[in-house]
């Protein structure tokens, strides 16, 4: 495929936050790749290197009463927000942060090889529903099962969480750099980014040599997410909330779920904040970030973000977070 914007994708694939040494260097990412048998198997490991605090039954869901009050799915992008839509859900609600994800990312892998059916996917869903019977299911790995999801649950909420492709490619940048990812998951993250699809290219030899992938392969798997979700989840079903404004957006939010704003907490939205301090700057020249956003994203960015027109302002957006 393309990186050409023009070509916007409806199979898409699978996303990583950064740091420096104490002398000041670039730290770098050694990868070996596990045999594929082994990849389904410890895919989980894949999913804790996403972990966004430790999974314990509060996660899962602290509900004061079993009786499902709304149909609700996040399915935002990886870093961006979550683990802060959980924060303000979970006292009210059914809600749980990753719910099964090594088993919904091997069932992703699944789908995209072809080993499992639709109606094997849709049976698994319905019973995976009726058995957590959550009132938000929120999950960057929901995404992988969206097509299935609108599917079978066509009356269903669905929340998309997107941050301008600038400070979300930063962040899952640091991710790789600061959390340690198996082997196995690489391989993984490989097939979601379609790094064969996007080699490196001139100017990019640090973020080849440092572990990462190339800027195209970043920023067009930005892209494909939030084309696939405008494409497939009807309007009167889909709410997209900009990350930056999401304390802001937890007024509209709740009308959209169709409860009241009070039931949304606020003090406990700001989870899993990044710590990584560094910048794209420290690998690749910034007019070439400039190049490659213009040419696989800059529409989609200039749809979603018309206030954007380059990283500075990017960095803007968040000084003035909302």
């Amino acid at each position: 495929m393309s990186d050409d914007e023009s070509c916007a994708v409806s199979e898409v694939p699978y996303q990583r936050e950064l740091c420096h040494t104490s002398d000041g260097a670039v730290p770098n990412i050694t990868t070996t790749f596990a045999s594929s048998e082994e990849k389904r198997y410890n895919l989980a490991r894949f999913a804790l290197s996403f972990m966004v605090v430790k999974m314990n039954q509060g996660q899962q869901g602290s509900v004061k009463d079993s009786k499902r009050r709304l149909h609700a799915y996040c399915v935002g992008q990886a870093k961006s927000g979550t683990a802060s839509l959980w924060g303000a859900c979970r006292t009210q609600f059914k809600a749980a942060h990753e719910p099964e994800r090594s088993e919904v990312l091997a069932k992703a892998l699944q789908i995209a090889d072809g080993s499992i059916s639709d109606d094997e996917v849709v049976d698994w869903l319905k019973k995976r529903d009726e058995r957590l019977q959550l009132d938000v299911d929120i999950s960057w790995c929901n995404y992988f099962l969206l097509d299935h999801l609108v599917d079978t649950f066509p009356s269903a909420s669905y929340i998309v969480l997107i941050r301008d492709c600038y400070t979300w490619m930063e962040s899952v940048i640091g991710h790789m750099l600061t959390r340690e990812i198996p082997s196995d998951a690489r391989e993984f993250m490989e097939f979601w980014f379609r790094t064969a699809e996007h080699p490196h290219g001139e100017g990019e030899e640090q973020l080849h040599e440092a572990g990462l992938f190339s800027l195209a392969a970043y920023l067009t798997t930005w892209r494909d997410h939030i084309v696939k979700c405008e494409a497939r989840i009807p309007v009167d079903c889909r709410l997209i909330v900009r990350t930056h404004e999401f304390t802001a957006g937890l007024p509209a939010i709740a009308a959209f779920l169709g409860v009241a704003a009070e039931e949304l907490d606020c003090d406990q939205c700001q989870l899993n904040q990044g710590t990584w301090e560094g910048r794209i700057a420290d690998y690749v020249d910034t007019d070439l970030v400039e190049s490659v956003v213009n040419r696989t994203c800059r529409h989609t960015m200039s749809q979603h973000f018309p206030e954007v027109g380059g990283l500075e302002d990017a960095y803007r957006l968040w000084s003035e977070r909302r």
